[in-house]
């Protein structure tokens, strides 16, 4: 709809009111609007971060290319302040101000507000800006022109000026959100099955692997939602978790080798250390199962249960870098067709280390 404008007659000199308007720029006007042709006069220098003009958070992510400030609007950028045509012309005082969201923006996806701060003045906008959109509004000539954006009960702000960030997550911006893929984990060991006196003790090789995938870094992840303060999550997604203990045992008529029941505590098998830190543990508390319910598929590997589960690490917010380290060990019991027996380890699997980089 089309934006209302000060309006003012201009008068010939015979005293005939001209065919022509001036239309002036509304105090306190605010929109988001299609930049169109428009090109950001002035961009950011590159911060200490190297992410100037952005603010990111858990549902959103904005990237201002520049911004330009201007006296008068031409006819051709009109649709870029939300004007139905131009020129348009700032009041003494004032000028128009507009920002320009670059490619790398994503639209907001959650429940996201948004403010414009023009001096102590907080204009909020109905939405943010999506690539190729801007922010337009009409300000005191030289006010600074800051951006508030609340996610999730936490606020950050960007300049429009200077594309620096006064209130910042850092953990947002130091790193890459993704890692490269990793490797996946394999391993083999042997276990000890002792029935006492129902058979001599009987060895038997175990495998065990899993699927290592893409982890991501971020002080917010949906399922655990904000790291302490100062901390960012690395989540580690692990599937696929098999191994031969329960299915794999030698059936020819002079093999006694028994079923092993495995099982493995998360804080056992799995641990994360940031590059130049110390080890820590993934949040919960989950055991991994591998017994006589597992299912069996017509080969010797079976899937643990659960077999798969995301790891979230909380780790200093400076973490560029980590290794993943699996250790599988844990707790064996031995079972034959007509006797228990326990298990323990002749050699346990060779531990994996795996390295993430962000």
């Amino acid at each position: 709809m089309p934006v209302a404008l000060g309006l003012a007659l201009t008068t010939t000199a015979c005293g005939n009111v001209a065919a022509a308007f001036n239309r002036y720029g509304p105090p306190g006007y605010v929109t988001v609007a299609q930049a169109g042709e428009l090109a950001p006069a002035n961009t950011f220098d590159a911060g200490a971060d190297g992410r100037p003009g952005q603010l990111i958070g858990p549902h959103y992510h904005l990237e201002l290319s520049g911004y330009s400030v201007m006296s008068e609007v031409p006819a051709e950028h009109a649709a870029a302040f939300g004007f139905d045509g131009g020129p348009i012309r700032a009041k003494e005082g004032t000028e128009f101000f507009v920002a320009v969201a670059g490619p790398a923006t994503v639209p907001a996806s959650g429940p996201v507000t948004a403010v414009l701060r023009v001096g102590d003045e907080q204009r909020p906008l109905e939405r943010l800006p999506a690539a190729g959109e801007t922010i337009a509004a009409v300000i005191p000539q030289g006010a600074d022109v800051r951006l508030s954006v609340m996610d999730e009960k936490r606020g950050q702000t960007l300049d429009l000026r200077t594309g620096d960030r006064p209130e910042a997550v850092a953990g947002f911006y130091n790193a890459a959100f993704e890692s490269a893929d990793p490797a996946d984990y394999e391993g083999e060991g042997v276990a000890v099955g002792d029935a006492g006196s129902g058979y001599l003790p009987e060895n038997r090789d175990l495998t065990i692997s899993m699927n290592v995938d893409v982890a991501q870094r971020s002080p917010w992840l949906e399922e655990p939602g904000w790291a302490p303060e100062g901390e960012v999550w690395i989540g580690v997604p692990i599937s696929g978790m098999t191994t031969n203990a329960v299915w794999g045992f030698d059936t020819g008529p002079d093999s006694h080798e028994p079923m092993m029941l495995w099982e493995l505590k998360q804080s056992d098998l799995f641990s994360l250390t940031p590059e130049g830190g110390d080890a820590v543990d993934a949040e919960g508390d989950l055991t991994f199962v591998a017994d006589e319910d597992s299912p069996y598929y017509g080969t010797p590997d079976s899937p643990f249960d659960p077999d798969s589960t995301t790891l979230y690490f909380a780790v200093p917010e400076d973490t560029v870098a980590a290794e993943l380290k699996i250790s599988p060990g844990g707790k064996l019991s031995a079972e034959w067709a007509d006797v228990d027996g326990r298990g323990s380890w002749d050699k346990k699997p060779k531990s994996g280390k795996i390295d993430l980089e962000f």
